[in-house]
């Protein structure tokens, strides 16, 4: 074995490698989106390809598109309003030390007949250059971003902003079709104008009109194994209504599964209410409460019009993906991302690689000998908590288990789907304390995964236990009788009853672990 490297063997063919190796950049990248409804300021870690962490934002709501669709340009105020919060995020940006600042604008500036004058005030009074993007560019910038940290490999992407909807087909998580549509959240609230509350048929009308610039811009349908991916505020907000509304244990965005039911029960409690009632909704930001009732039909209109059953969430974009583009490395396989999301807590937290390496040594014996009943899922993900067991222990060693949870649920990890991570979270806390409930995690775990668990616990604490005892490179041999499992091991001296494991080990396995010297 490479002694730079751990092999954590995966559930299938393979093993995922981990490189010892800290990803070496220059410092962080700020990326500002000039939007139609918002200005955002992301300061973003990233080495252009498999990484990527945003460490600091702020935002700023002009709604640039409301002067652009009553004029056809940006007034001298907005464009003041602009300079001002531009100015701000360059101060950020500063006292964040980014090595570069990248700013873009969208649909607002791109179709304002005077775009081209912020773009120059902003390069001479500030020293900020500006792209203004096409639509197409614009779409692939988000559909870059919004596919990086998803476990997902064909579909559609579509981005919602104020003043258009960006739309990308794609396949081996490589872009293969992009569209820009005069979609816009805010674009239509202004076009369409609607009641407060809306009455059925005007939101009828507006149904309409999406499934007709649908239709003309000659987009397919969902074909099987396509998954319909939504970023942008819009969809963020409908996930927060509905994530409210609901029992769910984990409280990041990105991977969130809005089921087409859900989404139409929070479009109809939202075409209910008043703006004034919408802005007290939990989950929505207020200040999306003249937009989000037709935001919410365009969404819903879509997914109806291509036959998607769920809407997944992402939780980056266009920021997100300007970053990695000017990392100029391509599309990350969700191999990469996520053998760099295991690799960075590791090395966030402290963890020791030695005792990753031990852990999965003691892992590969005991699967071998042992044979349990689990589930592929679970299996799965118990070699990732192998490998991230140790996250919490810098913080406090007495509640370990405990502590790791909480990071890795506050976190999550880049590349891998909502259950997965709540599976591992899971194994990690059972693992420290056999009487936790697993179910705690519902409706992401399921009562038919209970078993599996409590199997894959008791192997992840013998793991832990065992590696502890292991010289560093030693080899184990599993061996397996009526009276005990013994791991015999080069080195080690002696042979115990692992009784720290008490009678755990034996109730679900039906014999005590013992180790043995060799």
């Amino acid at each position: 074995m490479h002694p730079d490297r751990i092999t954590v063997p995966a559930a299938g063919d393979g093993a995922i490698q981990l490189s010892e190796d800290a990803e070496e950049t220059d410092g962080p990248v700020a990326v500002v989106d000039i939007g139609s409804n918002s200005i955002r300021l992301a300061i973003i870690e990233t080495d252009g390809h498999d990484f990527l962490d945003v460490i600091e934002e702020a935002r700023a709501v002009p709604k640039l598109i409301r002067d652009v669709n009553a004029h056809g340009s940006l007034s001298d105020e907005s464009i003041e309003t602009v300079l001002d919060v531009l100015r701000d995020f360059m101060a950020i940006a500063r006292g964040s030390r980014a090595r570069e600042v990248y700013a873009v604008a969208t649909s607002a500036v791109r179709d304002a007949s005077n775009g081209s004058d912020l773009v120059a005030r902003a390069a001479s009074e500030l020293g900020m250059l500006v792209e203004i993007a096409p639509g197409t560019q614009e779409a692939e910038y988000a559909f870059t971003g919004a596919v990086h940290g998803l476990p997902t490999d064909r579909g559609i992407v579509i981005d919602i902003g104020g003043g258009s909807m960006e739309v990308v087909r794609f396949a081996g998580r490589e872009l293969i079709g992009a569209w820009t549509l005069p979609l816009g959240a805010v674009r239509l609230a202004d076009d369409f104008t609607l009641s407060d509350p809306p009455r059925p048929k005007q939101l009828d009308v507006l149904r309409a009109h999406v499934e007709r610039v649908w239709s003309e811009a000659g987009i397919a349908p969902i074909a099987p194994g396509e998954q319909f991916v939504g970023t942008g505020g819009t969809v963020r907000n409908l996930a927060k209504v509905d994530r409210a509304g609901r029992r769910y244990p984990l409280p990041r965005l990105h991977g969130y599964g809005l089921p087409v039911d859900r989404l139409e029960a929070v479009a109809d409690e939202l075409a209910r209410r008043e703006t004034h009632d919408r802005a007290d909704l939990t989950g929505l930001n207020p200040d999306r409460a003249d937009t989000i009732v037709v935001g919410a039909t365009v969404v819903l209109s879509v997914l109806r019009i291509v036959g998607a059953s769920e809407l997944l969430v992402s939780g980056q974009g266009l920021r997100e993906g300007i970053a990695l583009a000017h990392g100029g490395h391509g599309h990350a396989s969700i191999d990469e991302v996520r053998e760099a999301a295991v690799r960075r807590l590791l090395h966030r937290f402290g963890a020791s690689f030695e005792a990753v390496r031990a852990r999965a040594s003691v892992l590969d014996a005991l699967m071998g000998t042992l044979q349990p009943t689990l589930s592929a899922d679970v299996e799965a993900a118990l070699r990732e908590a192998v490998a991230l067991l140790d996250v919490g222990r810098v913080v406090d060693y007495y509640t370990r288990h405990r502590q790791t949870e909480a990071i890795l649920v506050a976190h999550g990890i880049a590349g891998f789907s909502h259950r997965e991570v709540a599976l591992i979270c899971a194994l990690v806390r059972q693992a420290g304390n056999e009487r936790f409930s697993t179910l705690s995690y519902e409706p992401l775990v399921i009562p038919s995964d209970v078993a599996s668990l409590s199997e894959a616990s008791t192997i992840l604490a013998a793991c832990d236990e065992v590696a502890l005892r292991v010289p560093p490179g030693a080899s184990l041999i599993s061996v397996a009788n009526e009276s005990a499992v013994t791991l015999a091991v080069r080195d080690s001296h002696g042979s115990r009853n692992l009784s720290v494991l008490g009678g755990r080990f034996a109730r679900a396995f039906g014999v005590p672990l013992v180790l043995a010297g060799v």
